[in-house]
Parts: structure tokens; sequence; C-alpha cells
């Protein structure tokens, strides 16, 4: 079929978008190839993120954000305290965004059979562990807490944050709404069956159009296009060879870290040994990812604090060889 003939049928998207038992991949492989149709580089990006899922140094849509509880467990006097809340004013307010959301990263269809398998199992609550390095930053508020009305040391020995398992179905509720609008918005520019030849003879204008609609409709987050630069292509794969400083270096440096921070942990390196039977890192080393993690959280990085804690605690796992 020639461009000159091919037509776009908007109509089949916008009656999957409409019947709350179909699948959004379905109307999103539909919008990913209206976008390679009308070289719409936006709309290709979010579409395949949408269906694929996100890389941790993504800038994430505020919608992929949803809303958690920081709980932990504490060892005081032999016994084992769990899901205790934890008082958020202790931390600084990076870390207080960091404990309070959950950043989902995976592709549709996955958190569509994520969203039926808790229905089956009828889980009110999710929960989603922190990294062990983390718990050294919650450990001084723990002491000063429990610590003064007992006479045994306590000790914090996980951290989760849990959330209702509900909020994935809001999330997939908000993408099926704010993409049937945008698909009507679309309908009522172009029409329905959307001619491929009259839209690329005034491509630029028309895709502005498009990612205009997109803003609107809150198709990506907070009003932001999601990032395609160089920073995007950072994948989640860490090969760093033990004890190779110059591998661990470009890592930091491609995953974003400011060349004074990695300098710190490069001297922290020097002066400090894991424990290697235990396989965790010293308290320098915790508290320089938790400062990593806070910025994260605040904006610093296009990755999530989550995320950030996690690749950074591989990648010094890979250089001590733990």
């Amino acid at each position: 079929m020639s461009d000159k003939d091919q037509k776009f049928l908007l109509e089949d998207a916008i009656q999957e978008l409409v019947n709350p038992e179909k699948s959004l991949s379905g109307p999103l492989m539909k919008l990913l190839y209206f976008g390679k149709l009308t070289d719409n580089e936006t709309l290709i990006n979010f579409t395949e993120k949408e269906l694929n899922g996100f890389e941790v140094n993504d800038e994430l849509p505020e919608y992929r954000k949803i809303g958690a509880r920081l709980e932990i467990d504490i060892l005081s006097a032999g016994q084992v305290f769990s899901k205790t809340d934890f008082p958020l004013s202790s931390l600084s307010e990076e870390m207080r965004e960091a404990c309070t959301s959950i950043p989902l990263l995976e592709g549709i269809s996955s958190l569509e059979r994520t969203k039926s398998d808790l229905i089956v199992k009828g889980n009110d609550m999710i929960e989603f562990p922190l990294p062990s390095e983390l718990l050294l930053e919650f450990q001084p508020t723990v002491e000063k807490i429990y610590n003064s009305s007992s006479p045994y040391r306590s000790k914090i020995t996980a951290a989760r944050l849990t959330t209702r398992s509900a909020r994935i179905e809001d999330l997939l509720q908000k993408v099926r709404t704010n993409l049937l609008a945008f698909a009507m918005d679309i309908a009522k520019e172009f029409g329905h069956e959307v001619d491929i030849s009259e839209y690329r003879g005034d491509k630029t204008n028309n895709n502005q159009k498009v990612n205009t609609y997109m803003i609107t409709n809150n198709i990506t987050g907070d009003g932001n296009i999601l990032n395609t630069g160089d920073k995007a292509k950072i994948k989640a794969s860490v090969t760093i060879s033990k004890g190779n400083k110059e591998e661990l270096a470009s890592f930091l440096e491609e995953f974003g870290v400011d060349a004074k921070d990695s300098a710190a942990l490069m001297e922290i390196i020097d002066q400090e040994e894991p424990n290697r039977e235990t396989k965790s890192f010293g308290s320098k080393v915790s508290s320089w990812i938790g400062q990593m993690v806070a910025k994260a959280a605040s904006g610093g990085w296009q990755v999530s604090a989550g995320a950030a804690g996690q690749l950074l605690a591989e990648a010094i796992t890979k250089y001590y060889g733990l």
C-alpha cells in the first residue's frame, strides 16, 4: 500500500481503550505503529517504554510513582519487632521523598499480570524491600528512640516500602483514561481515519500538535518529554572487575555521579575494607551510598532513588569481589 492510500484507523485504538476488559497493550501497539508511520519520536519513545518497561535511569513520569509507607524490623533484647513505623521527620527532605514513593518500571503487560495475581491471591498490600546498604541511614534514629528506654542496643534488621495493591489498578486506570483523552484529541484534529499522506505533508507541525496533546493529557507524566539523550543509554548491567578502580570510576561517570563524589568514594575504598564474611560494606561506604540516594531523590539524576541505591551497591560489590 502506498503512502497516498494508507490510513491509520484510530477508531480501533479508541474502541479498545473504552473497554476496561481489554489490555492496554493493544492500543499502545497501535499508537506505536502510528508513531512510526508519522516519524514521531516522542510518541514512539513513550509507547515503547510503556510496552517494554522503563530503564532504571529513565526520567519516570509522575503517574508511575506510587505512594508508600516505610516500615522497619528491629532487633532489641533478643526480640524482633516487625513492621514498625519509622519517623520520617528524622530524615532529610531528600530521603523522605525517596521513602514515600515507589517507582514502577515494569511494562504494561507485567503490571496487568501483577494486578490479576494480587486479585487472585487476595493481597491488599504489597512490599518492596529496601537495599541493606540503606539500613545504616536509619540506625541512628532507631538507637535514639528505642535505646533511651532499654538497656539493650536496638538494631534495625530490615526495611521495606509498603503500599496498597489498589494503587497498581489506579495507575493502569490513569494510563487508560489519559490515553483515551489523547486519542480523542488526535481524532478531533485529524479524523478517526488519519490520512498518512496528508499528515506527512505537514509532518513537523502535525507532530508538534500530537506532542502538545501528549502533554495536555498528562501522557508524559508531569509535562516533561521523556529523556532520549545520552544519559538514557545507560543500562542496568554492571560490569566491573574486582579491584579495578578505572572501571568503577567510568561506571560512576556514566551513571551521572559528580566527580567530587566519585573521588570521595575512591578515597573511602582505599581506607575501608568490607566485611567479607557477611558480605556487607563498611559504615563509610554505606553512608556514601545513602548520600547518593538522597541526591537521586532530589532529582539531581535521571534515575530513581531506589534504582540508584541498587546499582551503586552492585557496582561496589563487584569492585570488592563480594
